[in-house]
């Protein structure tokens, strides 16, 4: 072979390793990039998903006592109809 188609050749895998390490190299910093971003996004979907949690929890809380304070409504109406029942009997 002769020197200079070596040296072409030698030349072009250089270029061609120095390429596909410059893409290596973004490839890398890339997926550490959407490696940060998906952390960021878990985290924030825990936090979201925990006031979520509270908020239904409070909103369950206090249907639970309207339901008592309608529970003893209903106890005083019914109450007040046995006595109603009684004294005009």
């Amino acid at each position: 072979m002769d020197v200079t188609v070596l040296l072409s050749l030698w030349h072009q895998m250089v270029t061609f390793r120095r390429q596909f390490l410059e893409m290596k190299t973004a490839t890398d910093r890339d997926l550490s990039e959407l490696k940060a971003e998906q952390r960021r996004l878990s985290g924030s979907i825990i936090v979201n998903c925990s006031h979520l949690n509270s908020s239904v929890m409070c909103l369950q809380a206090q249907g639970d006592l309207e339901k008592m304070e309608l529970q003893e409504r209903l106890k005083d109406v019914v109450a007040l109809e046995e006595k109603t029942f009684l004294i005009a009997a």
